[in-house]
Parts: structure tokens; C-alpha cells; sequence
């Protein structure tokens, strides 16, 4: 059997794949063309040349707000195999060619996969990669507004924040989850960020986005994707303050079904969304990880 990477001619196969076997895909169908032009692909081909498994990591551009040593990251896009006699052997396989490709590349990766599908948790497992965290869901369906103080001024973000919230960022979270300038421009067309200023200082953001708002209450949902407080100023009640006003934010657009995540280790965060009304849903996550060479010393 031949692993190749993917070619734009291989796109019908490959989308067959994705829609009719196991698989695994965080982006849209019609985003296929352009992950097989940025990303690093694989695809397994038989004698006959039907493809049998489809695999894509994308390295991402490193922060500046980052230090320089730590490893660039490569996050698992897509991952698809069919099913048969031997589809537990076939994944590992293209696993396996994917980080001898990646061994060869300049700079030290870190290799992050987040995906439930067990077929795909084993491949990796087996090829090297190592849980580093989970990944814990919650959900708030309450209608209540929960009142707290009011420490910090919240506005609506500036271009002008990007960078500063970048920064925050960096100091506040492990390099694997970390959002740099171009994800929070990203995300500001997709959320409403708020940011919190605090004795003349910016300390954090909150970024929550609404899905179905206006339709029937029942079909309406937000999902906060991101609160993050600078470590000099924890302890104030500035995490919650944004917490509070992003829930009010929903219900001002009749949406009561609002979920976020955090890491199974971040116990901090989770009693505090605890005893906002949160509660959790279903099972974790794992995050994988794979450090290159050089890469494991320098990154979490």
C-alpha cells in the first residue's frame, strides 16, 4: 500500500472518505481545497488506486507574543479511514509517515490532537503521542442573571487591544492553547469580545458567540470561547464580571443555552462556573500531544 500526500485530484475520493467512513473533520467540506493547499496531508492508496485513509495537520504561524523557543504548533485538521479487516493497523501507519515528515522539518513542533473518536485516540496513542489534558464540557440553561461586582471597566475591543490581549494571553495560558494576534482578529468576526480595564490598565477578554439568535428559544445557543484574566490581576473578581456579562449578553438576545470548556486541570475555573449554574456535559476529551525533537523541553 502506498502513503503519499495529498493532491487537489485526490478531493472527490477524499471527501467520499470524510462523508462515508470513519472519520474526523473540525472545518467545513467546502473548506477541503484550500486545507489541502496549507496543510501537511497524507492519503493511503491501494493497487487499484482507491484511497483508504486521509490524514491532515496544519502548522500554524507562531506567535510573537510567544518566546522564540517554543515549539510551533501543529494542530490534527482532519482524519479519515475506511472500514475494514485492517482498519486498526492503517491509521497508525499514516501516523507513522506524517511524523517522519515532520522529524525532518527546521523547527521543533508540538503535534496537538483533541478528538473523542477512539479509533482515532488509539492510532495516536500508538504512534507516539501522550494525553496531555482533557478536555471538560459545561452547559447553563437557567434564566436567572447572576449579580457580582463590578471591578474592572468592560468595553468592546479595539484593534489597537490585539496585540496587549495577545500578550495577556501568553501569560496566562500554556503555549498549547494559546491565541495570538491573528486568532483574536479571527475571532473577532465571529464573537463579541469584551475586554476589561483595570486601574487604567487592560487585564482580560471574554469572547462568546451566538448561534441561532432570533430563532426559537429551544434552537438558540452561545458558546463562550474564551475568558482570560492576566495573572497580576486574579483574585479581584474580574474573571467573574466578564462571566456575568456574557451571560446577560445571551439572555439580552433571548438565548438561555450556553456552553463552554475548559481543561480537566483548570479546577479554578471550573468552580467558578460551577457556582455560576454551570453543570457538566457528557465525557472529556483527551488532548494529545507529540514533541519533536527539541520540542519537549520547551513546551507543556
Amino acid at each position: 500500500m502506498l502513503i503519499r500526500q495529498g493532491q487537489p485530484a485526490d478531493l472527490p475520493q477524499i471527501r467520499q472518505l470524510l462523508q462515508s467512513n470513519r472519520s474526523f473533520f473540525n472545518t467545513g467540506l467546502e473548506d477541503l481545497p484550500a486545507l489541502l493547499n496549507r496543510a501537511v496531508t497524507l492519503v493511503g492508496e491501494d493497487r487499484r488506486g482507491v484511497l483508504w485513509g486521509f490524514l491532515a495537520f496544519q502548522v500554524e504561524a507562531p506567535s510573537d507574543a510567544l518566546p522564540a523557543e517554543v515549539a510551533d504548533r501543529a494542530s490534527l485538521r482532519a482524519a479519515a479511514v475506511v472500514q475494514g479487516l485492517f482498519t486498526t493497523q492503517r491509521m497508525p501507519r499514516l501516523v507513522d509517515a506524517l511524523l517522519e515528515m515532520f522529524y525532518a522539518y527546521p523547527q521543533s513542533l508540538q503535534l496537538i490532537a483533541l478528538t473523542g473518536h477512539s479509533w482515532l485516540t488509539s492510532a495516536l496513542l500508538q504512534s507516539g503521542f501522550r494525553e496531555a489534558d482533557q478536555i471538560r464540557f459545561y452547559l447553563r440553561t437557567r434564566q436567572d442573571l447572576p449579580v457580582v461586582p463590578k471591578p474592572a471597566q468592560l468595553r468592546p475591543i479595539q484593534e489597537c487591544d490585539l496585540a496587549p490581549l495577545a500578550q495577556i494571553d501568553a501569560e496566562t495560558f500554556d503555549p498549547i492553547w494559546h491565541m495570538g494576534r491573528t486568532d483574536l482578529l479571527q475571532l473577532c468576526f465571529t464573537a463579541r469580545i469584551q475586554v476589561a480595564e483595570f486601574n487604567g490598565e487592560l487585564v482580560g477578554y471574554t469572547a462568546m458567540s451566538l448561534y441561532g439568535s432570533g430563532a426559537h428559544p429551544s434552537q438558540a445557543e452561545a458558546q463562550i470561547v474564551r475568558i482570560a484574566v492576566h495573572p497580576s490581576a486574579q483574585g479581584h473578581g474580574i474573571g467573574r464580571q466578564l462571566l456575568a456579562d456574557a451571560i446577560a449578553h445571551a439572555h439580552g438576545q433571548s438565548v438561555y443555552r450556553i456552553q463552554l470548556n475548559t481543561q480537566e486541570s483548570n479546577r479554578r475555573s471550573q468552580r467558578m462556573y460551577e457556582s455560576f449554574g454551570f453543570r457538566k456535559q457528557g465525557g472529556n476529551v483527551p488532548v494529545l500531544t507529540f514533541n519533536t525533537p527539541g520540542s519537549d523541553v520547551i513546551v507543556t
